[in-house]
């Protein structure tokens, strides 16, 4: 048996069936699904900021004479309810989603969810003698994410084990049926916020003071920190590209085990690129999707650009023509499962490595302070050029590493289509001679 026989074996036997019950682990995709439940908001909250923050000369000036000297903060409006509100909005969805997992009413696990959130939450300050109720956006944002995650998760188990043993209060046949689940939610809801009182409590009599703040030193900050390395970055392509080249998508693997520390990294650099000072983190999600995922992971569309202009293979040149178009918008599945590039050892090897490369390359342009980081989210589909104009704020910069990255991906896959090329002359050598044979 030839060697890369026993390896798909080997993978086969102990690899996929980890990577699939990863990827199917309810807990794990109700946290990924929650999160992209804010995207569509962060996005358009982005669009808001490129525009109050546009790197033209007299910018500035030009838009106060018109608009009045309060322009900015009044452009800045939908930050509030976009970036500033990922916290609520995951602790909704996320509890929304597993409890459609685990079979009960999503709504009603919703908002206990946020319920619980807030209550653990610290929003209490003393006005002119009078307790008044306020919380701080940080929280409310990528600061508190965490906590909304834990939220989320514990309630909703809760939920569900009470709604699923039948300790519920239960109505009439003749009632609605909103109203029954609403008193169907009391007995839960009743234990779920008496629990996150009691911790509440309890954390507020040890130096942390209040749950955020324990959370983010034992454990928001440790998984960003790695996240945010370089290090953190090409293990999140490496188990991007590896799990593609073996069927499984990749990116949802990835996202699994990244998504939250990401999401609280854009709010960091979201901030500082608001408040006008240097961004913290080169490493994000954005530097992957710009720089990085040119065409989908593995940067393919420089794989069929390179069939087009390069392949001497029919069969190639027409998988590059047909892919080019889903490419130009980072919609890779054409191009993998039609040349294939899944368990494919010749593909394999450009697909996991360009990547690599390509962030390396990269992150020592932005660190460099060549290039400006890519900041602010974009829909992942937006052609390359134009998205790296917007993440960054408006830097032709990014731009232009973006083209320079599409140049030395191609360069990459070159060799690799060369290879491809002869062993389909060989192929059809080969079939014309048993042709002939028979």
């Amino acid at each position: 048996m030839r060697t890369m026989d026993k390896f798909e074996n080997i993978m086969n036997k102990y690899f996929l069936p980890f990577a699939t019950k990863l990827s199917e682990q309810k807990h794990l995709q109700s946290i990924r699904d929650g999160l992209i439940l804010s995207l569509p908001l962060v996005i358009v909250g982005s669009l808001f900021l490129v525009f109050g923050f546009l790197p033209i000369p007299g910018y500035n000036n030009f838009m106060s004479n018109i608009f009045g000297e309060l322009w900015l903060s009044k452009l800045l409006y939908p930050v509030s309810v976009t970036f500033d509100l990922v916290s609520v909005i995951a602790s909704i969805g996320i509890a929304y989603h597993l409890a459609k997992k685990l079979k009960v009413d999503s709504l009603s696990a919703g908002v206990i969810s946020l319920a619980s959130f807030f209550l653990v939450t610290p929003g209490k300050i003393i006005l002119n003698g009078e307790s008044i109720s306020a919380f701080s956006l940080s929280y409310l944002g990528g600061k508190g994410l965490f906590v909304a995650i834990i939220c989320a998760l514990i309630s909703t188990e809760i939920y569900a084990w009470f709604i699923k043993k039948n300790f519920v209060i239960k109505m009439p046949d003749v009632c609605p049926p909103a109203v029954s689940k609403s008193f169907s939610a009391l007995i839960p809801a009743l234990f779920i916020l008496l629990f996150f009182w009691l911790v509440k409590v309890g954390i507020e009599a040890t130096p942390y003071g209040d749950i955020h703040k324990l959370i983010v030193q034992i454990i928001s900050d440790p998984l960003t920190g790695f996240s945010s390395t370089l290090l953190g970055g090409i293990v999140y392509v490496l188990i991007n590209s590896i799990f593609w080249t073996f069927g499984i998508h990749g990116g949802s693997i990835a996202g699994v085990v990244f998504g939250a520390m990401f999401t609280v990294i854009r709010d960091a650099n979201r901030l500082a690129f608001q408040n006008g000072e240097a961004i913290p983190h080169i490493i994000s999600e954005q530097f992957f999707t710009i720089y990085v995922f040119l065409g989908g992971s593995g940067a393919t569309i420089a794989l069929v650009i390179g069939y087009i202009l390069f392949s001497k293979a029919k069969q190639f040149k027409e998988i590059g023509k047909l892919s080019i178009g889903a490419s130009l918008f980072n919609i890779n599945e054409p191009v993998i499962f039609g040349s294939p590039i899944v368990l494919n050892p010749i593909l394999m090897i450009p697909f996991i490595f360009s990547p690599i490369i390509l962030t390396l390359i990269s992150y020592f342009a932005i660190s460099s302070g060549l290039v400006a980081p890519a900041v602010l989210p974009v829909p992942w589909t937006m052609p390359i050029i134009l998205s790296g104009f917007i993440s960054s704020g408006g830097h032709i910069s990014s731009s232009l590493l973006q083209v320079f990255n599409l140049g030395l991906g191609i360069l990459i896959y070159l060799p690799f289509i060369k290879v491809l090329d002869k062993n389909s002359e060989v192929d059809k050598v080969e079939y014309e001679e048993e042709v002939i044979s028979i």
